[in-house]
């Protein structure tokens, strides 16, 4: 057991054996001292403080690692466990403490402050898109493009939508709603001008068929483009 030992560069402490399955002490170059069996240390094993505290310093250097990919650094020297707080400092100066655990996972969390700077910033240009359209966005947090926000049209509809869909062009619905309403009115006015009825009640765009009906009764559907080229009752 003393040769055992002295390959790791420790000693067994025991001055006697019994059979493998009884513990001896055993002591590491570091003088950590604990109990074991033969077996236990025959399989690799070897004192439990040290490798506790290698494995440690590996995580603490993962989480510097990280720390540098970010731009920043990890001034904590001792790691303690994945929830205990760690110190950091980001490339702009800012320092915070958080856990190992939040810096380590998939979403690669960072910089608290440097973060509401981004939403700030984000939070502002969705309020200039809104102020393009005379509305405004109403929201107090910017959390994703994805996160619906609400907003304001100039006509005072409030609605939420996603940041993402404002940015491609979406605005209010209700008023939306209203210019249609407005356009078949106008293909109301155009049947009207030629004698006849629009019997359709909803427009959706020139290249959509609607329903018509001309001075002496007849039905038939066409495209707004075609009736507003002149043509009107096909019977007639």
């Amino acid at each position: 057991m003393q040769a055992l030992a002295a390959k790791r560069k420790g000693v067994c402490l025991s001055s006697e054996y019994l059979n493998s399955r009884s513990k001896l002490l055993w002591q590491c170059e570091q003088g950590h001292i604990w109990e074991a069996t033969s077996d236990f240390v025959k399989a690799g094993n070897w004192c439990s403080i040290c490798y506790l505290q290698h494995k440690n310093a590996n995580y603490l250097n993962k989480i510097k690692r990280i720390a540098e990919q970010h731009g920043g650094k990890c001034l904590s020297d001792v790691y303690v466990n994945t929830k205990t707080k760690l110190k950091f400092r980001c490339a702009k100066g800012h320092e915070w403490e958080t856990t190992p655990q939040i810096i380590g996972n998939a979403k690669g969390s960072w910089c608290p402050e440097c973060k509401h700077d981004s939403q700030r910033g984000t939070l502002e240009e969705l309020q200039a898109i809104a102020a393009e359209r005379g509305g405004r966005c109403l929201a107090a947090v910017f959390v994703s493009v994805n996160h619906k926000v609400a907003w304001q049209c100039e006509q005072g509809h409030v609605w939420e939508a996603e940041p993402s869909r404002i940015k491609s062009g979406s605005w209010c619905k209700s008023c939306a709603h209203a210019s249609l309403r407005l356009t078949i009115e106008e293909m109301q006015q155009l049947a009207i001008s030629r004698g006849g009825k629009c019997l359709s009640t909803e427009y959706l765009n020139s290249r959509t068929k609607l329903r018509w009906q001309c001075a002496l009764g007849h039905v038939w559907e066409a495209t707004p483009a075609h009736v507003k080229m002149t043509t009107w009752c096909p019977e007639c």
